[in-house]
């Protein structure tokens, strides 16, 4: 297969957005980091009737959309779904009380932990105001009502790239709700979360390769 249809070119390889598959720049396909969960039995939607669960999809993109183009500085607020504005509005009065400063959003890439590859694509990384000290974060938006440990070990894969700095990474997972309530979940322990992260990659990667589960169609 040759490199074009592999989808977009990406830091570490390539993203096909049509099917989600991270490939590295052999055409290995690699997990991501929501699949390694789900290859682990840790994110199961199976008991969630398809057109639920579609409906929840296309609003957490439409969120996650909306968020991007905020903090751009380029959201249309009259173009918003009256859905999600209640959400978009508790997530922007929350990154104003964070003093949040982006410096990439929706970064797609492939990294590796211990020699192993996979595919991610983090939602806010910038600086933010922390115990009164600007420390640099990343954060990740979620809009399911029921907080997961999961979340910790998706941020956990988000930070294994980040360069060392001076104070270290914070990781946040910014929970909201439908009326806009929203609630932060700070990373108490960023280091235990990559390597949590790193052995749920191995299991998963043992399971590929052994036939136990697939990526794509």
């Amino acid at each position: 297969m040759a490199s074009k249809d592999w989808g977009i070119e990406i830091p570490g390889g390539f993203f096909d957005e049509e099917r989600h598959i991270y490939r590295n720049p052999k055409g290995t396909i690699v997990p991501s980091s929501t699949q390694v969960l789900e290859i682990n039995g840790l994110s199961d939607f199976s008991m969630v009737k398809p057109s639920d669960l579609e409906w929840k999809r296309q609003y957490g993109n439409a969120v996650h959309a909306a968020v991007e183009y905020l903090v751009a500085g380029d959201l249309d607020w009259d173009s918003l779904d009256e859905n999600i504005i209640s959400p978009v509005t508790g997530i922007e009065c929350r990154l104003g009380e964070m003093k949040f400063e982006v410096e990439a959003t929706e970064e797609r890439r492939i990294a590796t932990i211990g020699g192993m590859e996979f595919g991610m694509t983090l939602d806010l990384q910038g600086t933010i105001l922390h115990k009164n000290v600007s420390r640099k974060a990343v954060i990740d938006i979620k809009t399911g009502s029921k907080f997961s440990k999961t979340w910790e070990w998706q941020v956990g894969s988000y930070l294994v790239p980040q360069e060392k700095v001076p104070l270290g990474w914070i990781g946040v997972v910014i929970q909201v709700d439908p009326e806009g309530d929203v609630t932060p979940h700070y990373v108490s322990n960023v280091d235990a979360a990559k390597r949590e992260f790193q052995v749920l990659l191995a299991t998963a990667i043992i399971k590929l390769n052994n036939g136990f589960a697939r990526i794509g169609g």
